[in-house]
């Protein structure tokens, strides 16, 4: 699979998952603007989720960046994406850690870090986010920015096919699946083993 190809896996994930991925929040701004967001009201959502995100929270951070990496309800801007990405990421969101990785494995107002890239994207994957799992997989299939491993791959796939929702998991399923046709039973076997333990141990202990 190409970087091309891992890429555009990656957009029809999060397009598929979509604003549904943010979750709940408490009543006030955070979910107003959540829900402006939902909506695709992005000049509200903007208005109300700037405020929350420079007191700090963490999510309001999170779909901030969101809506300066798309160029909704503000002018495009890959570097304002990056800022708050990493201050969520800093925070531990998975998602924006996720978004963040993404941004250093193509260069988006950030220069391009392969290390960085994969680091940001092991600490969403260890939160059990499926789409840094799935990602995390494809990164060990093609070696790219890690060890060539079919099965880590295999592995970060399998908890990848787990935890998706039912939209994507037959996308993520056939990726695993694929990886699987290049290895023997047994090497497929003692991956699913990995993988429970792995999942076992809350995503500290992953081969």
């Amino acid at each position: 699979m190409t970087s091309r190809s891992i890429l555009f896996l990656a957009a029809v994930l999060m397009l598929a998952t979509g604003p549904t991925a943010v979750g709940p929040a408490a009543a006030g701004p955070l979910e107003d603007g959540q829900e402006a967001y939902r909506r695709k009201n992005y000049t509200r959502a903007f208005s109300l989720l700037r405020p929350e995100a420079e007191r700090g929270q963490a999510r309001a951070q999170y779909l901030v960046g969101r809506l300066y990496e798309d160029g909704f309800g503000v002018e495009q801007n890959y570097s304002e994406a990056a800022r708050w990405y990493r201050a969520a990421a800093e925070q531990g969101d998975p998602l924006a850690q996720h978004a963040l990785s993404v941004f250093y494995a193509v260069g988006w107002g950030v220069a391009a870090d392969p290390a960085e890239s994969v680091k940001w994207l092991r600490r969403s994957a260890e939160q059990g986010y499926y789409y840094a799992q799935n990602d995390l997989g494809s990164r060990y299939r093609t070696g790219r920015g890690v060890p060539q491993s079919n099965e880590l791959a295999y592995l970060w796939l399998d908890l990848a096919t787990d935890n998706a929702p039912e939209a994507v998991k037959g996308v993520i399923t056939k990726a695993r699946d694929e990886v699987g046709q290049a290895m023997t039973s047994q090497a497929i076997a003692q991956a699913k083993g990995m993988a429970a333990r792995c999942k076992q141990s809350g995503y500290k202990s992953c081969g």
